[in-house]
């Protein structure tokens, strides 16, 4: 048999709440056996002392746990109300499972996805006994809190192990037949580690009074194993549990190896005397087997821990069988103790095995036999005489005459199953030698889930360093704490030379006094923050710079070694000559020289940044300083180490041999005060680099450079000169710039794989930085180092580590940005100290949250296990009976509690944590009563007070609920909770209440005035609160944003061109303001089968857009392998310029998962562990995989993705806690109306946002986006004729999905099914899709931005035929500008009209000087041009929306547009041209600040040539350029047809050739969009046609350029081409492909051709 290491073990036994603590107890020989304890039954009411009287029992004593009531389900993420009730087996098997995988130097979070196999004994349990006593108690989840199997399952659960989870109950031998599994299950393969024991304990009398009318109990509660009057067992209790591993693995592994499993069997008594009475033989059988698979020889065995029940005939029995089969061929010098731990401890049943394997281990490890108890005369049927057996009854020291001592453990279950394990002491492994090199300080982190417990850990390990031997390694003390323990939240780092300093920091820190230096405790809260190295240049070296880190650092010193060589051909010196002389002779030495300061410089601040890496602190951006730029570069992967060293080396050659002599001045002035002290000398002095607001560092000749200081202090500025001979940065350098041309040519570049902020243009960089161009530009180009430190504080980056050999960039740093603003580390220390300041500065970052490599941080140094204190649970009473004085009622009731009032008194409780109050006075039963009786708002306020202070975890306050208005969310009632808290106001009430009553008044007053039905203050339900749109976060803020999503419906799955309206719908959305597009995955089961792979279409949409999000929607990702996904989309990134996103699903229907069957059961896990891997990879990060060969390997993904982060979705469709779990995690939500009803859906949100406040971010940041069904048209008849047959058969075809209850159409009447199917399309075409026209549909809009959805995703192809959904998309289009002109009030109903927007996302303004307009200002920082838009009669400003960012970059765009309110009825406000135009100037007067130009489209046209007029005659003002578009020039006749006399098609005609939109015979006059169309209409004719005169005045003193669409219907060349005459300069006439309205259609053309016009202009932008 393969042999198994027992590599951590864990114990709670009667007297014995460590390993520890029961070595000592089995070392000194105490008896751990007490009298029967009142909480546990009252023996007196059940003793007798006379045998076999029903009822009663013989013992009155035991082996007991203290405290087995007491519970941290906070440790464990266990609810309160769980924790009351769950079987304390259960919990006792959680803490010590986790106990043994500390004492094994495991992070037990590390198993999550492992095949870890779990198997615990465990057999009858008495809590189920009493939690079932009260039928009508018991509770819905009562089957999970005691069902056997979750002994096992529930940790492996809470573990995420996925190994095997087994509960074996063979009785008195399930612990150690559990390890026997346990072993095999490793040996197969079918696990790599395993968590094995037993749990047992005794609750109530029942068995025992069984037990003792079988004369099984011994009456003086003594168990006298082989002793002559041996009388019966005492019951014991207690839990064990080892750690299991492949002896070679464990090997392999360094792992603290306590003992070795050689071998094991496990047979059945068969048929024998009785089905509990023992069987000789079959023992014989058992040993036998045992030693033959162990490959162990009888005579090596060299003690037994026997069954030893201290029953006459069994220990008989038992040591025949081992005389049997140990003694033959056993020489004399062959001794063999016989022992059992009953006779200390008690029998400890299901948990007898496990504590037998422990004591053996124990007895292995210490090489010592412990006595056995009670032995005073051996039982006369054991003879000893001519054997080497022998019964300890003391300490006695295990000699062995073979190379290793071996031991077997038995032990025999009372229903016949026995178990035999053969152990061998552990291999004798060397400790790792120590070396010479060593660092003299050492780091012991320590962690805990609160406050308190880290203080009580803080304490453990003061004991612990106090108590050790004179073996002790503090080097080994800290590593073992470091890599061999969970860092939870609650934080403490300390640096130590010594034990005496680390005790004495400990003592202080566990009296919560300030401490020395930087250690420190620390809270985490929120997102690790993101780290940034930054890299000084020339001025931190000195001699000897970081000498103690090269002397005791072997990576350090590696790669200094490394750099001296490559740099050998380009330095006269040794570098570590240079760095580290023999003799330090300052004034002369190389050092200060420019070509060799350089790369020293360079090698010392790359081998701090690799051993940073080394230790796992990995930056997020990197940025340089003159200099240091060149190792951020190296670091980001710019150029390779060689490389760079060259570059660097032969840069500082050139700039001491070319450049000529230079001066530097630091100057405490800001920019605007030295650019006018050095104006008069810019050709020979420059700005090198701006450190701060007030840090300014000039560079240039000597003389300019003196004269400037001269004017500076002159004006009392003071000023610094450097201590350098070289101008840096000043035009000084360029012959250097020249001549390092050619060289930075030579080098390969790469693009930056991570982050790099640019010091020249402070911004992120990237393909531009890897030029030679760059890097000679950077030579002579000023430093902006304060601009760079803005940029990265604004991007997020909140810790700053300087990597240099002393800190210079701090100090300037923090002097950038508001005081108390980020985290600022130093490099390393000038004095010397180099490992102190590392090591404070690593502290920081752990206490920051920042995840460390400790592994990483020791691997340079020999290290060894040590033995480290356990986490301290912080426990408290959590029992389901928690006010009872016993854990059994040994009296029973004569009065069965009937009356309801009385019987509600049980569950009002007063809470036990003196910090939560309420004002319920549970002492009094008259108020108890009251409450009952007579259930006012406030009785059942305070009832509900009391309920959640028992069944919520322990640290939640309740102080003065009925006024915080915070709600059940608020204080973490999950969904089983709501539930019970309605079942239990049922039983209080005396009525029915629904099921949901807690989230319809989801506040404590709000349920209890609904309760008590208070006139007064009348309560609404959710759905009432909800029309209020009552929400704890603002609503309405942002506009809605649209994006297309596929499905591929099966029409399309047979034609030729089933692709075409994913690549045309998508190129649509591209150019007209769509956010996104999102590209399905196939589901196997129903429909998609188009789209198997997501990222291949993504790919092709990248290359035909050029603006759009491309996300996938939804990656099923326990059907992928993760790796592939990130890979794929990091393509798809790349080829799109950064515009990727990816939702993530975890699948819902079994037939989706033919391709990964396995992961179907488990997909949510799998999915979030999924994410996290995407997103590791998709950062630059690598994971350890397994090759083929079973090596662990570095995998990353290539090639990186354009966007650092990627922005995620989690598909929700299910209850609340989906959208809780997407907030817990910072990303966004992709979910439907089809699975649930707006109302609940507004809940999930409100519950999604407030998951994303808890858990540290931006609540508002968080995106919901919802799939809605869409088909948008201009008539609704023809729409529902249009999606009536497909959205029927798509509803039809997943009927699974819908929200009534109906999961299947078979059995149905052809009759019943189409009246079902009927009402389905009715129901979800009102509520559930948007499905209309863009008018109708614009309250669904409203609704949903008011419940905070912040994005629709249109599923447009759901089986209607493709050219209708792209004739549908302009009817789109018109919803989604509707929309962006809107907002919800905050105070709205959901029934309301829309509302003008306030401020829109497109900048909507109304006017300061007249009502009548509306501006969206597209500002940019460093326009010289404005451009004025103005849209059609009736037209929409959000036509120009993305005009700003297609014109060139000194040009932005202002839209004007008469403002919404001026449409009311037929009758447009302004009837005349005149006084509109006034209007409008003096609106705009203010605006005209600049250069401008105008753009009018149609009657905007006319409008702007009047304006031309009005303001050279009353303002002499005019624009430099005029445009017209679709206009008539104005002294031609109007040339459209009068509306009065169109009959009704004419003028749907008419509409349809004016605005492309057809709309269908039956839209009547009253139809709202057509009287909407008409009125715009109207207000064009009035203005033009019947009160507009043309007057004849001198042209206009700027070019026109005019625009017609060659498809417009009304207008032709002729109509513009008599603009020519309005101008004194050029005119142009374009052709577009377009019709009357064509600048939705045509908007680049049109832009292109605006922006070559403007270029063209000479004032700008070429002057």
């Amino acid at each position: 048999m393969e042999a198994i290491a027992i590599i951590g073990m864990g114990c709670r036994f009667p007297k014995a709440q460590d390993i520890e603590s029961f070595w000592r107890l089995l070392k000194e020989g105490l008896d751990a056996i007490t009298e029967i304890p009142i909480q546990r039954w009252d023996i007196n009411d059940l003793y007798t002392p006379k045998a076999g009287t029903p009822g009663k029992t013989v013992s009155r004593w035991g082996g007991f746990l203290d405290n087995i009531d007491h519970f941290d389900p906070d440790f464990f993420e266990i609810p309160v109300g769980d924790a009351q009730r769950i079987d304390p087996h259960h919990r006792l098997v959680l803490e010590v499972a986790w106990e043994s995988l500390e004492n094994a130097g495991i992070v037990p979070h590390t198993l999550a996805g492992s095949k870890t196999g779990v198997f615990i004994g465990m057999s009858q349990s008495d809590h189920n006994r009493l939690l079932y006593k009260d039928i009508s108690a018991i509770d819905a989840e009562d089957g999970p809190h005691t069902f056997l199997c979750f002994v096992a399952n529930r940790l492996s659960y809470l573990l995420n192990l996925q190994g095997p989870s087994l509960a074996i109950d063979t009785a008195c031998s399930s612990s150690l037949v559990a390890v026997h599994l346990a072993c095999e299950s490793l040996r197969t393969g079918e696990s790599n580690l395993a968590i094995t024991g037993g749990v047992s304990l005794r609750l109530s009398p029942e068995e025992s009074i069984a037990l003792s009318l079988k004369g099984m109990l011994s009456p003086d509660g003594r168990c006298k194993t082989f002793d002559a009057e041996a009388n019966g067992f005492v019951r014991g209790e207690g839990c064990g549990i080892v750690v299991l591993k492949r002896l070679d693995d464990a090997l392999k592994d360094r792992d603290n190896i306590l003992a070795v499993i050689r071998g094991s069997a496990v047979n059945h008594n068969g048929l024998s005397h009785g089905i509990t009475s023992p069987n000789g033989l079959a023992q014989q059988r058992l040993l036998q087997q045992a030693l033959e698979n162990a490959e162990v020889s009888p005579n090596q065995i060299g003690y037994v821990e026997t069954h030893g029940t201290a029953s006459a005939l069994g220990d008989a029995i038992e040591y025949k069988a081992l005389k049997t089969i140990l003694m033959p061929n056993r020489e004399p010098d062959q001794p063999c103790w016989l022992g059992s731990v009953k006779s200390s401890i008690g029998h400890l049943e299901a948990a007898a095995g496990i504590a037998s394997l422990i004591k053996a281990t124990l007895s292995l490890q210490h090489r010592q036999i412990f006595p056995n108890l009670h032995i005073k005369q051996v039982n006369p049927y054991i003879s000893l005489a001519g054997t080497t057996f022998s019964i300890p009854t003391a300490l006695e020291p295990w000699t062995s005459s073979t190379e290793s001592r071996f031991a077997g453990v038995s032990s025999f279950g009372f229903g016949g199953t026995n178990c035999h394990v053969i152990l061998e002491e552990a291999p004798l492994l060397p400790r790792k030698s120590i070396t010479p090199m060593e660092r003299p300080l050492h780091l012991l982190t320590l962690s805990a889930k609160s406050e308190k417990a880290l203080l009580d850990l803080a304490n453990l390990y003061r004991e612990n360093l106090q108590n050790s031997d004179a073996n002790f390694s503090l080097a080994d003390f800290c590593f073992s704490a470091n890599t061999g323990r969970t860092h939870f939240d609650h934080r403490l780092a300390v640096v130590a030379e010594s034990q005496a300093v680390l005790v004495e920091k400990l003592a202080t820190i566990a009296h919560q006094t300030d401490i020395l230096g930087r250690d420190k405790k620390r809270s985490l809260k929120g997102q690790q923050p993101k780290i940034v190295f930054l890299f000084p240049g020339q001025g931190t070296q000195y001699l000897n710079s970081c000498r103690q880190l090269y002397e005791t650092q072997p990576t350090f010193r590696a790669i200094l070694d490394r750099c001296q060589e490559i740099l050998r051909p380009y330095l006269d010196q040794p570098l570590l000559k240079i760095l580290y002389p023999e003799y330090q002779n300052t004034a002369t030495h190389l050092l200060t020289e420019t070509a060799y300061t350089q790369p020293a410089l360079f090698a010392l601040e790359y081998a701090l940044a690799e051993l940073w890496k080394s230790w796992g602190i990995i930056p997020d951006a990197v940025m340089g300083y003159s200099l240091g730029e060149y190792v951020a570069a190296c670091v980001a992967g710019v150029f390779s180490l060689e490389d760079a060293l060259s570059l660097v080396a032969q840069r500082g050659h050139l700039m001491q041999s070319l450049s000529p002599q230079g001066v530097m001045v630091e100057v405490l002035a800001d920019v605007t005060q030295v650019e006018t002290a050095i104006a008069p000398y810019r050709y020979k002095v420059a700005i090198a680099a701006v450190n701060s607001p007030k840090n300014i560092i000039i560079s240039g000749e000597i003389e300019a450079v003196e004269a400037v200081v001269a004017t500076l202090q002159n004006d009392n500025i003071k000023t610094r000169k450097l201590n350098y001979n070289l101008a840096f940065h000043s035009p000084l350098m360029e012959p250097v710039a020249t001549a390092f041309k050619p060289i930075a040519s030579t080098i390969t570049y790469s693009s930056p794989k991570i982050r790099i902020i640019s010091p020249i243009t402070a911004q992120p960089i990237q393909a531009e930085i890897a030029t030679p161009e760059y890097w000679c530009n950077q030579i002579h180009q000023p430093v902006r180092f304060a601009d760079s430190i803005k940029t990265l504080d604004h991007q997020g980056y909140k810790v700053f580590v300087e990597v240099g050999p002393q800190s210079l960039l701090l100090a300037m740093g923090r002097e950038c940005l508001d005081p108390g603003v980020g985290v600022w580390l130093t490099g390393a220390s000038s004095d010397g100290s180099d490992w102190l300041q590392l090591l404070q500065n690593l502290a920081t970052l752990y206490l920051q949250g920042v995840p460390v490599d400790w592994h990483g941080f020791d691997r340079d140094y020999p290290r060894n296990w040590q033995l480290l204190p356990t986490y301290p649970f912080q426990k408290q009473r959590y029992w389901f009976d928690q006010d009872a004085n016993s854990f059994y009622q040994t009296t029973p009731l004569s009065n069965p509690v009937s009356n309801p009032e009385i019987a509600c008194q049980n569950s009002l409780k007063t809470p036990s944590n003196p910090d939560l109050k309420t004002t319920l006075n549970s002492d009094s039963t008259d108020d108890l009563a009251s409450l009952v009786l007579t259930p006012t708002a406030e009785s059942i306020q305070n009832w509900i007070v009391n309920w959640l202070h028992q069944n919520l975890p322990g640290e939640i306050q309740l102080t003065d609920n009925s006024k915080s208005g915070k709600s059940f969310l608020d204080y973490g009632l999950k969904s089983i909770g709501a539930v019970k808290l309605a079942k239990d106001l049922e039983q209080l009430l005396g009525r029915s209440l629904e099921a949901t009553i807690v989230w319809n008044f989801p506040t404590i007053e709000s349920l209890a005035l609904h309760l008590a039905g208070d006139p007064e203050n009348p309560v609404s339900t959710v759905e009432e609160e909800h029309k209020k749109l009552i929400s704890p976060f603002p609503v309405g803020k942002k506009a809605m944003q649209f994006s297309l999503l596929y499905f591929a419906s099966n029409e399309a799955e047979f034609k030729d061109d089933k692709y075409r309206l994913l690549i045309e719908s998508s190129q649509f959305a591209d150019k007209h303001g769509f956010s996104a597009v999102w590209i399905p995955e196939r589901h196997f089961h129903a429909f998609g089968g188009l789209y198997p792979n997501p990222a291949v279409l993504g790919s092709a949409l990248a290359m035909v857009t050029d603006r759009i999000r491309i996300r996938a929607g939804s990656v099923v990702l326990p059907l992928h392998n993760p790796i592939r996904v990130a890979e794929e989309w990091a393509v798809v990134d790349n080829l799109s310029q950064g515009r990727v996103d990816v939702a993530f699903a975890r699948g819902w229907n079994p037939n989706d998962f033919v391709l990964a069957p396995n992961q179907f059961a488990n997909s949510a896990e799998v999915m979030f562990s999924g994410i996290k891997t995407v997103q590791k990879l998709w950062q630059g990060e690598s994971i350890l995989l397994q090759n083929g060969i079973g090596k662990e390997t570095e995998t990353r993904i290539y090639p990186l993705p354009k966007q650092q982060e990627i922005a995620i979705w989690i598909t929700c469709t299910g209850g609340k806690e989906r959208f809780v779990e997407a907030g817990a995690m910072g990303a966004n939500v992709l979910t439907a109306l089809l699975f649930q009803p707006i109302e609940e859906l507004a809940e999930k949100i409100a519950c999604y946002r407030e998951s994303l406040a808890k858990n540290g971010y931006d609540a508002e940041a968080g995106q919901v986006t919802l799939m809605l069904h869409t088909f948008i048209g201009e008539d609704m008849n023809l729409v529902r004729h249009k999606v009536r047959k497909p959205f029927t058969a798509y509803l039809e075809s997943s009927v699974n999905l819908w929200r009534h209850g109906i999961t299947n159409l078979e059995g149905l009447e052809s009759k019943e099914r189409v009246h079902l199917l009927a009402y389905a399309f009715e129901r979800y075409f009102q509520t559930s899709a948007l499905i209309g026209t863009p008018e109708s549909c614009g309250l669904m809009v409203q609704q949903l931005q008011a419940i905070g959805v912040d994005e629709i995703a249109c599923l447009i192809d759901f089986g209607i035929d493709s050219d209708s959904i792209m004739a549908s998309l302009y009817s789109l289009k018109k919803l989604k500008e509707k929309s962006e002109l809107m907002r919800v009030s905050s105070d709205c109903h959901l029934n309301q009209s829309l509302t003008e927007k306030e401020k829109p996302l497109i900048n909507l303004e109304p006017s300061q000087t007249s009502p009548k307009w509306i501006i969206d200002r597209q500002g940019k920082p460093n326009a010289k041009l404005r451009l004025f838009g103005f849209p059609h009669g009736g037209g929409d400003i959000s036509v120009f929306k993305n005009w700003s960012n297609r014109l060139p970059p000194d040009v932005e765009v202002y839209a004007i547009g008469l403002a919404p309110q001026t449409y009311t009825g037929s009758q447009p406000t302004f009837e005349y041209l005149t006084p509109l135009v006034a209007d409008l100037a003096e609106f705009l007067l203010p605006y005209l600040d600049l250069e401008f130009a105008f753009y009018g489209h149609s009657l905007g046209a006319l409008i702007n040539f009047e304006l031309c007029r009005y303001l050279r005659r009353h303002h002499h003002k005019q624009p430099i350029h005029f445009f017209v578009g679709a206009q008539h020039a104005p002294q031609l006749l109007y040339p459209y047809p009068s509306l009065e006399n169109l009959s009704h098609s004419d003028l749907l005609k008419f509409v349809k050739d004016l605005t492309n939109i057809e709309l269908s015979n039956s839209v009547g006059e009253d139809d709202p969009f057509l009287q909407v169309l008409l009125n715009s209409l109207k207000v064009a004719s009035v203005l033009q046609k019947d009160h507009y005169s043309y007057t004849e005045e001198k042209p206009l003193d700027c070019p026109i350029t005019s625009f017609v669409g060659c498809g417009d219907k009304f207008l032709n060349q002729d109509h513009l081409s008599a603009w020519r005459v309005h101008t004194n300069k050029s005119f142009k006439l374009h052709q577009v492909d377009g019709k009357h309205l064509f600048l939705d259609s045509h908007q680049e053309q049109i832009l292109q051709l605006i922006s070559q016009e403007l270029l063209a202009y000479q004032p700008f932008p070429n002057s």
